[in-house]
């Protein structure tokens, strides 16, 4: 089981890692050529499909990795009953993942 927590560590490390150098290439990238009504369809269509299964872990690695800004933008394109179901969620995420990766 050590070797699994270490290995979960690594990954969750890169996986930060990895989110937060796309942030910041990605973000600028959307603003300069998406046009905000543009965005506004990419975002509904990607609350709209994203898988139901498995929420609290896209809930919990956002908490994770993304800024607050990122955090935000996202939330809002998110129907109203999972932003209201997130606390609930963002704790069964961190309850799963703490067996792996502890505090």
């Amino acid at each position: 089981m050590a070797a699994v927590r270490r290995d979960a560590a690594a990954l969750r490390d890169h996986l930060i890692e990895h989110l937060a150098a796309e942030e910041a290439v990605l973000l600028p990238l959307l603003t300069e050529h998406l046009s905000d009504a543009e965005a506004e369809r990419l975002g509904t269509l990607m609350a709209k499909t994203a898988p139901r299964k498995g929420s609290s872990y896209l809930l919990g690695s956002m908490d994770a990795a993304a800024s607050l800004e990122w955090q935000q933008v996202i939330l809002s394109k998110m129907p109203p009953p999972v932003r209201w179901l997130r606390p609930l969620m963002l704790r069964s995420y961190r309850r799963r993942v703490a067996v792996l990766v502890p505090a």
